[in-house]
């Protein structure tokens, strides 16, 4: 059964993978309307449209075929995970203190309606992500491995990795040390939420809080047009040991997870 799930849960992250990353509809799209690819604009919600639409397929296959739970529980763990939020807060004020512009192109409420999609978009990433490579990903290999610690944090890393893995695309539009500085960085991040969904059982913490955190990394881009130029190597390196603070909080906090349910304990007992 255990098997069963994990190459169901395999197939469908491979699906919504494959469909946003080769562009199937996007494409399709601009076959049937060549104009919209000179719209930016209409580039982004055709990108969140699909986003949106994914995350809603991979809700219902993984429920469906793996028998997960995605529904949103009121009485979550979310006291546990209070040094991890507060650890991305400070990430958040800091990350938009770094891309923060030099010069604003365009004031406030010229930017609102702007602002107000950029956060419907990102919050469609956080959603569309999550579902993606936790939801699936990570659920797949926490199928294979098992429920003991070992197997979790097994799970944890693999998903991760591949997570940090898969922005290794941006190269196609990043410059180089950006993209680079981002795969390690998004796999540590990867490692953060893997930790909180895990804490809480609740997905929706992890798209919300992703879905925020990408947000306040993308709003200045609403005041102004960002910088073409690639970040220095040192640049780099800063933005990555940036999110070690995080990921040691997430640590701590998932270790404690661990002792709270008495995992492994239950297996010694058995042995013994």
């Amino acid at each position: 059964m255990k098997n069963k799930k994990f190459i169901a849960a395999l197939v469908i992250t491979i699906i919504m993978f494959l469909v946003f990353d080769f562009g199937v509809v996007p494409r399709l799209v601009y076959t049937l309307a060549p104009s919209l690819m000179e719209n930016a604009f209409a580039d982004k919600i055709i990108i969140a449209i699909v986003r949106y639409s994914l995350a809603i397929f991979g809700y219902i296959m993984l429920t469906k075929f793996c028998g997960l739970d995605f529904s949103f529980k009121k009485k979550s763990n979310l006291r546990r995970i209070i040094g991890t939020v507060i650890m991305f807060i400070l990430l958040a004020i800091v990350n938009m203190f770094i891309k923060a512009p030099s010069e604003f192109e365009r004031t406030f409420i010229q930017a609102l309606p702007t602002v107000l999609f950029m956060f419907i978009y990102e919050m469609g990433t956080g959603f569309f992500e999550e579902m993606l490579m936790r939801g699936g990903l990570f659920n797949a290999f926490r199928f294979k491995f098992g429920e003991s610690k070992k197997g979790i944090v097994k799970a944890i890393i693999c998903s991760s990795i591949l997570f940090g893995l898969w922005h290794m695309g941006n190269l196609l539009w990043q410059p180089v040390v950006a993209t680079i500085s981002q795969v390690f960085y998004s796999a540590m991040i990867g490692c953060v939420f893997a930790a909180i969904y895990y804490i809480t059982d609740n997905l929706w913490v992890g798209i919300m809080i992703h879905g925020i955190f990408d947000f306040t990394a993308f709003v200045w881009e609403c005041f102004a047009t960002p910088a073409a130029e690639d970040i220095s190597i040192m640049t780099g390196v800063l933005v990555v040991l940036l999110q070690l603070p995080v990921l040691i909080a997430a640590v701590v906090e998932l270790n404690r997870e661990f002792d709270r349910r008495g995992v492994d304990k239950k297996t010694e007992k058995l042995c013994a």
